[in-house]
């Protein structure tokens, strides 16, 4: 059998290449090659396209593409909310019981009501155990929170309620009269049990318990603050604060008012109204301001001396400049004063008449002396 080079290539990269796996939620271990979409739909409690999602709690199984769409239930409920409860056939989609089913009746009772449970179907007037009571004919369950699901009757549990729960059928919440109550009476609103920090009062209300330190440890039961004030040397709303030391001293009397306020003046150091300011001067504080000045001025004055000394060096440069300046200048004119009185004899020259040849003598003697000058000067 003879292979391409191209039919090599394809069986190498199917080797290589590995569809993506399925889910461990897909049902049946089946879904797509491309994007893993679970095509049997999901094990019980996950949803999603690829099974990875899980379904609202109250959901024992959900739509694939709908978390929140139970198509099953815990406990005997139906709906798509699971709010339909047990034995009972609902209206479509609104979850309320039309009519029992299953041998159940009387829907005033949830349903919950069974001839099957009575010791004598034809007349009924026992049921099998004391999880159910009897009523009109048939045999009815227990609250689900009377205590051990135990009943003597529709009114009364047998053992009580289970915690939290209070009324004659156990049907009310304790928290219904007080939010921090977590047991209470089955018959009166009295809490026998509070939250984490609390305490029943005489009145069976949950409360904080009163500050060592409140007048007569009297308090509001909620929140407690003290209602009569605090002992001595102590303020705030739960007196739990005591009262600056720094506060002066007088027998028998608190040092500060409730707003921690000394009352009587400061001890000896201290001042203003809380007495936590000290009249002492904070030497540390000043040798620092000290030696930071020091430092800064210390600075300024080498910043300035180097400023002076590039300055006094540029200057210098400037003033040799000049100078070389002035030299070039003496070399190509070193007598400019006298050059100009040359220049105003030629122009005295130019300037006379033309005379006669008896004149010319005359000229030529002044011409002479003019040059005999200039000579003099060049020497």
């Amino acid at each position: 059998m003879e292979f391409t080079l191209t039919t090599l290539t394809f069986l190498v990269l199917c080797q290589i290449w590995e569809a993506p796996k399925c889910s461990a939620s897909c049902l049946k271990s089946r879904c797509e090659k491309g994007d893993g979409f679970c095509t049997e739909g999901c094990l019980n409690g996950f949803t999603a396209a690829t099974c990875n999602d899980r379904c609202d709690d109250i959901c024992k199984t959900c739509s694939q593409a709908n978390s929140t769409h139970c198509t099953s239930c815990f406990g005997g409920f139906s709906g798509p909310g699971c709010k339909c409860i047990p034995n009972c056939k609902c209206e479509v989609n609104s979850e309320v019981c039309n009519e029992c089913i299953n041998g159940f009746e009387v829907e005033g009772k949830e349903c919950k009501c069974n001839k099957n449970y009575c010791l004598n179907s034809s007349l009924c007037t026992s049921c099998q155990n004391n999880t159910l009571y009897s009523f009109e004919g048939t045999c009815c369950e227990c609250s689900t929170h009377c205590k051990s699901k135990q009943c003597m009757s529709e009114n009364h549990c047998l053992n009580g309620c289970e915690d939290g729960y209070t009324g004659v059928d156990c049907a009310d919440l304790c928290t219904d009269y007080d939010t921090d109550c977590t047991k209470c009476s089955q018959t009166e609103n009295f809490c026998v049990q509070c939250k984490s920090g609390l305490t029943p009062n005489t009145d069976g209300v949950c409360a904080r318990p009163c500050s060592e330190t409140c007048v007569n440890k009297v308090c509001d039961a909620k929140t407690g603050m003290c209602l009569q004030g605090c002992i001595r040397n102590f303020y705030a709303d739960k007196c739990d604060i005591i009262c600056p030391s720094t506060c002066a001293s007088v027998p028998n009397k608190t040092r500060c008012d409730n707003y921690g306020r000394c009352l009587h003046g400061c001890i000896e150091g201290y001042k203003g109204v809380t007495c936590i300011n000290s009249t002492k001067a904070n030497t540390g504080n000043s040798s620092a301001a000290w030696i930071t000045g020091g430092a800064v001025g210390g600075a300024s004055t080498i910043i300035f001396v180097i400023i002076g000394i590039v300055l006094y060096i540029q200057r210098r440069k400037e003033q040799k400049k000049q100078s070389e300046s002035g030299s070039q200048l003496q070399f190509r004119d070193p007598h400019p004063f006298i050059i100009e009185e040359q220049e105003r004899h030629y122009q005295q020259l130019s300037e006379r008449p033309y005379k006669t040849a008896g004149s010319q003598e005359e000229t030529y003697t002044e011409l002479e002396t003019n040059n005999t000058e200039y000579e003099q000067v060049d020497s």
